[in-house]
């Protein structure tokens, strides 16, 4: 990509996020039976009508059981393609952007979220987009529902050790966590006991040589395709 977007929402203290949240790790068993009944406030048609009307009054565990919910949906997915990926990705290699270009991300990311719509680097892309057109109104929603899945995602740990693993239902969050949070990639991943990412991170301040990431939904999606 010619033009680097960065990501618009980021932490600005490693060490504020992990003081100022308590960690909790996603009880996968206990989240599907929740999602699944009609009469709790976690019923998943509930959380997901919240999220997409950009409701920027879902509690945390509203906001965990969206997140993690989604796993057991059948339009979960270990890995996504669309064909607007690649349209999208023409549009973003250009050197400059038209006022055309955004309302172009917007429209291809939109047909993305369709099918993923926790896919962190296209919100990016499109608040990016809403910012330069000054589409407050728009950027505002988009920034909730950015907001709504980091939440979710960075009330499960740290990061700092397998027992405080950071849960995460697409490897692809893996990479836009770190980089919400501060760090960069250290260009070494290893899959440990068959459920943990364990990323290396370039030399920082807090002196931490790698993130590990809980990725047990991805792996159990990947067996599963294998098994049909």
């Amino acid at each position: 990509m010619k033009k680097l977007l960065t990501l618009v929402l980021t932490i600005l203290s490693f060490t504020a996020y992990s003081q100022e949240l308590k960690f909790e790790k996603p009880n996968y068993n206990k989240i599907e039976k929740e999602i699944e009944k009609k009469s709790s406030s976690y019923y998943y048609e509930k959380l997901k009508e919240k999220f997409n009307s950009s409701d920027s009054t879902m509690t945390l565990e509203e906001k965990r059981h969206l997140y993690y919910g989604f796993s057991f949906q059948k339009e979960y997915s270990s890995s996504y393609h669309n064909k607007a990926n690649d349209s999208l990705m023409n549009i973003l290699n250009k050197e400059d952007y038209s006022i055309d270009d955004f309302k172009k991300i917007i429209e291809f990311g939109n047909q993305i979220l369709s099918e993923n719509p926790f896919d962190l680097r296209v919100l990016n892309y499109q608040l990016y987009a809403y910012e330069k057109m000054q589409e407050k109104d728009n950027y505002i929603k988009k920034l909730t529902q950015f907001t709504i899945i980091v939440d979710a995602i960075l009330s499960s740990g740290d990061g700092t050790s397998k027992e405080n693993a950071i849960y995460v239902i697409n490897v692809s969050h893996e990479y836009d966590i770190l980089n919400i949070i501060g760090f960069e990639f250290g260009g070494s991943q290893s899959l440990i006991a068959g459920q943990y990412d364990y990323l290396k991170v370039k030399e920082n301040k807090f002196k931490i040589d790698g993130l590990y990431f809980d990725i047990s939904p991805s792996i159990k999606n990947i067996e599963n395709m294998f098994k049909d």
